[in-house]
């Protein structure tokens, strides 16, 4: 408001008055400091095609070099002492691609049992379901069994389960939760110690197992584990019970069928 008064005043513009206020900045004639000349004089000393001088730009790098720098130096002290302390994730991926529906001649409901079937005026069989591996990949049952089962890594040689690899069963010489006890009365149900390390278990490894799903159709399950061959050994054993579940349960939909095909033969 002061510079479009001023500008009234003179008979000027009031954006030549403010490129001639950021000249008198960048040469010294006003302002205290530098410091507090040339973040204005960067919007200020625009030239009639309205583009940014360079040289502003340079003066304003310049005379806040401590501050890059000091910054700089803070952020690679932070990144060195990050990559010396982080604990390193190794990936190991395995591939599936999803279950349709069967109707292979190595099933039970071959071609041969479905045109009997159809001979005897029996239709409408229920077809094999297809089965969601993403949704078996994230199951609690299958995470369950990986955190229990026992797997030999270089930590534990001779095998341990993931609670007593990630140390969630080693007590914590301090928390709030523990700190908050004493304050608090007595739970006259406390929960079994084992169940908790589960949970805890559980929820750390939600965060290392993810599924993507491809445009083609394929399924990818990434396992990040401290240890190498954890993580192969974990992603394989996913690949396996994803199989053997699904094995199963088309397995026990084709014996009902055989059976309610049985019945419906006798019937007839």
């Amino acid at each position: 408001k002061e510079r479009e008064k001023l500008a009234k005043k003179h008979g000027l513009s009031e954006k030549t008055l403010r490129n001639r206020i950021g000249d008198l900045k960048k040469y010294g004639i006003i302002g205290d400091s530098q410091k507090d000349v040339f973040i204005e004089d960067l919007f200020s000393s625009k030239n009639e095609n309205d583009v940014i001088d360079l040289r502003a730009v340079f003066l304003i790098l310049k005379s806040r070099k401590w501050t890059i720098i000091s910054l700089s130096g803070f952020v690679t002290i932070m990144g060195i002492a990050y990559a010396l302390l982080a604990v390193p994730l190794f990936l190991s991926t395995t591939s599936m691609y999803p279950v349709g529906e069967t109707g292979t001649s190595s099933s039970i409901l071959g071609s041969n049992l479905e045109g009997i079937a159809e001979t005897f005026g029996i239709k409408g069989l229920s077809p094999m379901p297809t089965y969601n591996i993403p949704d078996i990949v994230n199951s609690r049952r299958l995470k369950k069994d990986i955190i229990l089962l026992n797997w030999k890594t270089k930590t534990y040689p001779d095998s341990s389960n993931l609670i007593q690899f990630w140390e969630i069963n080693k007590p914590k010489w301090f928390t709030s939760q523990n700190w908050l006890k004493h304050f608090l009365p007595e739970n006259p149900y406390p929960p079994d110690p084992q169940d908790k390390f589960l949970e805890n278990a559980i929820k750390k490894l939600n965060e290392m197992i993810f599924v993507d799903e491809e445009i083609s159709g394929l399924i990818v399950v990434s396992v990040l584990m401290e240890d190498p061959g954890l993580a192969a050994d974990i992603a394989n054993y996913i690949a396996f019970f994803v199989r053997g579940f699904i094995s199963n349960e088309q397995n026990k939909e084709e014996v009902k069928n055989k059976e309610f095909i049985n019945k419906q033969m006798l019937s007839a």
